[in-house]
């Protein structure tokens, strides 16, 4: 259920419906649980500060609780009041109800390293809705990745997870370019040959920028992304 929640506050703030609408469950209890997806980065006042898609910023109720938190990209758990929530307000008074946990994937690359296992589904719907990579803002690709993996428990399990990796790389642009290829590669740390036949889906962030500054300086418009899952 997080994972479709998750596709639902980027789907619905991509869309510009209001910061009160897309929280609001319907619930009768005003009291509300969701994981959300943000970037840490500096505030103006030099502390770090969670951002959502679309620029709504995370207030937790303990102000030390990112502190120790490097940039990058954060799968949330929280906590909030929907009575609490103002229409169009850019801020969200929360309780974070774990450390949130970085989710940025490997650096983007072009060199395609040897896939060590194929990938479930690219694309796959969820409870009605699509589950799909997307852009969290204009250079930070959220990649929902659907993967085989061994099944286990507890400690076990938390070891296989870690385990899988997905590296993105491109070809060499060239002038005249109007689509960024990406090209998706699933590799396993240890036990490469295990039979696994259950599938989970891992929620990873990549930085695009350099690709995407690679290919506007040749001349080109960037008019699509295309997406290849390699074995």
């Amino acid at each position: 259920m997080a994972k479709l929640k998750i596709w639902m506050v980027a789907l619905t703030l991509i869309m510009g419906v209001s910061l009160s609408s897309c929280l609001d469950s319907g619930d009768s209890n005003p009291i509300q649980q969701q994981t959300v997806l943000a970037k840490l980065t500096m505030g103006p006042t030099y502390s770090n500060v969670l951002i959502m898609q679309g620029g709504v910023e995370l207030v937790p109720s303990d102000p030390t609780s990112l502190i120790l938190l490097n940039a990058g990209m954060y799968m949330v758990d929280i906590q909030y009041n929907v009575n609490d929530i103002q229409a169009n307000s850019k801020t969200l008074n929360v309780t974070l109800l774990s450390t949130p946990r970085k989710i940025d994937g490997p650096y983007v690359t072009t060199v395609t390293p040897t896939a060590d296992a194929p990938m479930y589904v690219i694309k796959y719907e969820d409870n009605g809705g699509v589950i799909a990579p997307y852009f969290f803002d204009k250079n930070t690709l959220i990649f929902p990745a659907m993967y085989w993996y061994k099944a286990s428990t507890g400690d076990e399990l938390t070891a296989e997870i870690k385990k899988h990796s997905f590296v993105f790389s491109y070809d060499e642009i060239e002038e005249g370019d109007e689509t960024l290829t990406l090209k998706v590669t699933h590799l396993i740390s240890e036990d490469k040959d295990a039979e696994r036949k259950s599938y989970t889906v891992s929620y990873f962030a990549y930085d695009l920028r350099d690709a995407i500054e690679e290919f506007t300086s040749k001349g080109n418009t960037l008019k699509k992304n295309c997406f290849i899952c390699k074995k």
